[in-house]
């Protein structure tokens, strides 16, 4: 009898495996998948496959539709990673890696947010050299003049964009500031398309940015991650090094929000 009590726990626990693999499988295939499809890619039979579905539709976390018969994630799971992300902390979740790109590259590593078409620095890892570019969480700056507020723009459809700038303005901080609505719109398509954005002396003189973007589950942009280095310390090995720096721990935080790329 206990041999038999061991089996049927262990039998439990395979089948609980199995149906986070067939959820996580959905979530990497958009959310809509066939059967077959399932069975073959995770290597399950299609009789067990199609009875730990049943139970994921049952249970409200997987939907069939009826006209395709394919498999969709349900309302039910999406609502629950939603309340989960509303409930974290971005900045207590980001320190870590703000930590690792301030270690391997030496310089000072923020994150910011998109509060009322403002860049809202959230939280920080300083840099501990002598001459570093110094930020405060809680910083307020201009969209248009940051590396993080162009990365958050560029996620952004140009129409709301372009709302936004007439909204707020365009002002010029240093003579490297982009005040032209049609310079800004070339830079954010070219942003979006290389996945980071500099700022090169556009908000405060003596400093050089990198920024990239932290998306949730869904893809959107929601934060943007960034180093900044002094000019004087500035030349192309460096520039490499935070952009792969900052680049990495956008992916890496990214992934922990639940983005599936």
């Amino acid at each position: 009898m206990e041999g038999m009590v061991i089996m049927g726990k262990e039998n439990m626990v395979k089948s609980t495996k199995k149906i986070f693999m067939i959820l996580e499988e959905l979530a990497k295939n958009g959310g809509k998948m066939k059967l077959k499809d399932i069975s073959s890619t995770l290597g399950f039979p299609p009789s067990t496959t199609h009875r730990l579905l049943n139970t994921l539709i049952e249970l409200g976390y997987v939907e069939q539709d009826q006209f395709s018969s394919g498999y969709n994630l349900g309302v039910k799971i999406l609502s629950l990673a939603s309340s989960s992300l509303n409930g974290l902390d971005l900045g207590q979740i980001s320190y870590s890696h703000l930590c690792n790109l301030r270690d391997n590259t030496g310089e000072t590593a923020n994150i910011a947010v998109n509060d009322h078409n403002e860049s809202l620095y959230i939280q920080k890892a300083e840099s501990t050299a002598t001459v570093r570019v110094f930020s405060l969480i809680g910083k307020r700056a201009p969209l248009h003049a940051t590396g993080v507020g162009k990365v958050m723009m560029s996620d952004m459809p140009i129409e709301t964009v372009e709302e936004i700038m007439t909204k707020v303005g365009m002002p010029r901080i240093t003579n490297n500031t982009i005040t032209s609505f049609d310079v800004l719109k070339e830079e954010l398509l070219l942003i979006k398309e290389r996945g980071y954005a500099f700022d090169d002396e556009e908000c405060e003189l003596g400093a050089f940015c990198v920024a990239a973007p932290i998306r949730d589950y869904t893809g959107a942009v929601i934060a943007s991650i960034s180093v900044s280095v002094p000019t004087n310390r500035l030349n192309e090995a460096m520039k490499n090094r935070l952009i792969k720096g900052v680049t990495t721990e956008s992916v890496k935080l990214s992934k922990k929000l639940g983005f599936t790329i």
